[in-house]
């Protein structure tokens, strides 16, 4: 019953205050059920000045696939050379926090990667046909988690301290 819109929805809502409370400004393509055409996104973000761009997503099957054939989790995806430092920087980041199977840090020829003027990522956060990934991905804890681990790769992409973990007073190790 999951629609992947309304979790692709909930995973900017939760990063969103995240980065504000580091001092970003961040503008999200869409608020609730409107439509933003994908070639509208990149000329959007250029439009409000953006210094990078953040496309978020959980991924798909092709049809005939077997869904369990191969292990299956997350995929950061970069189009430019110059968006390559901040898809890294995010793919350590899951690397470290996230427990599903690294499908890696690729090269994707995703029109909002290809279109965008700013470093961009595209993000598979997991794949909701895997009933154990959709009911993490159903989860405010996993969201959270995601959220974090996209906040830290930003941070690190851009030469930031990593923030404490939320509710602690100790200090997390700069990476």
């Amino acid at each position: 019953g999951t629609i992947e819109v309304n979790v692709n929805l909930e995973l900017p809502k939760r990063l969103k205050p995240r980065l504000e409370a580091l001092g970003a400004v961040v503008k999200l393509t869409r608020a609730g059920d409107e439509n933003v055409e994908l070639a509208d996104r990149p000329k959007l973000a250029r439009d409000l000045g953006g210094d990078l761009f953040l496309s978020l997503h959980n991924n798909a099957i092709g049809d005939g696939e077997d869904p369990f054939g191969k292990p299956r989790g997350f995929s950061v995806y970069h189009y430019h050379r110059h968006s390559l430092p901040l898809a890294a920087a995010i793919h350590r980041s899951f690397l470290r926090d996230i427990p599903l199977p690294d499908e890696g840090l690729r090269y994707g020829d995703y029109l909002v990667a290809r279109m965008t003027w700013m470093p961009a990522a595209l993000i598979e956060h997991a794949y909701m046909i895997i009933p154990r990934q959709e009911e993490l991905l159903n989860t405010p804890a996993f969201q959270e988690r995601l959220a974090a681990a996209t906040a830290d790769g930003v941070l690190n992409f851009f030469g930031a301290p990593a923030q404490p973990p939320a509710g602690k007073n100790n200090k997390r190790k700069v990476r």
